[in-house]
Order: structure tokens, then sequence, then C-alpha cells
């Protein structure tokens, strides 16, 4: 039983000497042929040399390059503010109740237009009050302003006014007497609407055509006292007739020259008095002197103003 036990054990001692014999040939073989190929230095590492002394890496950067794309655009335009210079005003058509005329801003930048109703007076109330239904324009923006008289365009029927008015009938049945013979220097020009007051001065006498009538201009002062020639009291003003008859207009515009004193304040007592003592000689002085005057050197120019009384027409 021994000897094949013992047997055994040998050939297992051997068979485990071939076996480590044949692995150290294989590893043999491996490392002196197989690792040292080409091709599996290639794949399992890559030698790093070394670095010369004194060198140092350079490199040349890129930069990444482009052609830059302008933005463009429509410039939008501001709206144009409107001009601050002055321009040449136009001129307006003014149009109420059948009256109309040529509103120029240079004498006017507006107007108020109302009918005024009738008022048939009293017997104890002031004479110059009764007055039929007419028209009744005031004109805005107009210069000179704040003087003693506004500036108004009234319209108002004959036959009525005749009829409610004896004074103002008077002053009718004279004024048609006076446009029928137009004298060159008529010694007083009636005058509506009536006043409590009289004619103590006229200049400047003009007989001119409108639309659909006629009648006459003339520079004027009404006081109840001898006064003095003066830019406050001073005004144009224009007394007509349609053609028909039917209507009779009164135009009551003040008016100033730089010649003149700005009211009756201005003037001193003594020279108060000396015009009083010379009364007739003093207006006949100053008439000549304001006629001698260009139209354009008033305020506002005669011209304008008698452009405007011949815009007038009236359809009623």
């Amino acid at each position: 039983m021994k000897k094949p036990v013992i047997i055994i054990v040998i050939l297992v001692v051997v068979a485990c000497i071939l076996v480590a014999a044949a692995l150290g040939v294989g590893l043999w073989i491996y490392q002196n042929y197989v690792s040292n190929s080409p091709s599996q230095q290639a794949v399992t590492s890559t030698p790093v040399l070394p670095a010369p002394t004194g060198w140092q890496p350079t490199f040349t950067p890129i930069l990444p390059t482009f052609t830059p794309v302008q933005p463009t655009f429509t410039p939008v335009q501001p709206t144009p503010k409107l001009t601050q210079t002055p321009l040449q005003p136009a001129q307006r058509i003014f149009s109420f109740e059948g009256l109309s005329f040529v509103l120029d801003p240079i004498n006017a930048t507006g107007a108020n237009a109302q009918v005024i109703p009738e008022n048939p007076g009293t017997a104890e109330g002031p004479y110059w009050e009764a007055a039929p239904e007419y028209l009744s324009v005031e004109l805005t923006g107009y210069q000179p302003a704040d003087m003693f008289h506004k500036p108004v365009i009234t319209v108002y029927p004959v036959d009525d006014f005749s009829r409610l008015n004896p004074t103002a009938a008077e002053t009718i049945t004279n004024l048609k007497a006076l446009l029928a013979e137009k004298p060159a220097a008529p010694s007083r020009i009636p005058t509506l609407p009536v006043w409590n007051a009289g004619q103590v001065f006229r200049s400047n006498v003009r007989y001119l055509d409108f639309q659909n009538g006629s009648g006459v201009r003339f520079l004027a002062i009404y006081a109840q006292y001898v006064a003095p020639v003066n830019n406050y009291d001073l005004f144009y003003t224009f007394q007509g007739f349609t053609a028909d008859g039917r209507y009779v207009i009164s135009v009551i515009l003040p008016v100033n020259h730089p010649s003149l004193r700005g009211s009756p304040n201005d003037f001193s007592q003594a020279e108060m008095e000396q015009m009083i003592n010379d009364a007739e000689n003093y207006y006949s002085v100053m008439a000549a002197d304001l006629e001698s005057r260009p139209d354009n050197s008033f305020l506002p120019s005669l011209a304008a103003l008698d452009t405007l009384v011949q815009s007038i027409q009236i359809n009623r």
C-alpha cells in the first residue's frame, strides 16, 4: 500500500515542476518577444523626452477672426414743431346774422357778436337809450386797448330806429343829406349811436363805399366840455347806409397817433384854459396837423381800418 502512494506523490511533484517550468518559459517569451514589439509599445506607452536645457515653450495663439457687421437703420425724423417765426396773418371772413366783413388779425384777433334786444325807452329815461333790436360786434384783441370807446360795429334798422328814437331819426335824416352832398369839410357829421355828448373835434374826412352801401369815415372826439385832442378819446368812425336804405351802419374804433398826448390828464390847467379861450382855432390847428399825417402813422393804420369798412356786407 505505501509504495503506490509514494509513486503518486512523486508524479504530482514532477507535474508541478513541469507546470512551473512551462509557465516560466511562457513568461520569458512574452517579455522578450511580445511586449517589445513596436505595435505593443505604441499601444501601451508614449515615451516622454527630456526637454533641452534653456528651452521655453512657445506658441502662437490663434485668435478668432470675424468681419464685424455694421448695424443699419433708417433714422426716424422727429415731427417738426410749429415755427415760432410770426407769419403774415391770413385774413378771415367774419359772418353773423347777415353781417360779414374781412377780419384781419392786424386789426383784431377775433370778435364777439350779439343781437341786442329792442329797448323802447321810457318817458322818464334818457333819450339816447331807446333803440330797436340791432346787431353789435365788438372786436377782441384790438389795439389800442383800454381807450374811452370800445371797438364796435353796429347795424341798425333805419325805420325802427327812427320810430323809437326822435333824436336818432333826426341824425339819420341829416346823415342822408350829408352823404348826398359829400362836402369836403363838413362843420358837423351826424353820428350814431346817440350819445349825451357833443362832437367837439373831427378830422381826416373821407367818403367810402362798402360792399353794398356807402358812407363817410373820419376821426372824432365827443365830450361834454372843450376836450383836448388826445389818444384816450380819439376814435375812427364810419357812418353809412346800405344801398337799399334799410340799414344804417356805425363803426367806432379807437385810434392813436404818436404826436398826441395820452389823455386829458396830460394837459396842465394853463393849457386847458388856453384851449377854452381859443377852442375853434385850437381844433382847426389840430385837425390840419392830423390830416397831414400819413395813414400808416396811426395805430391802427387808417388805411387798414378803411379796408375793414370796405369789406362790410349786409344781407338781411
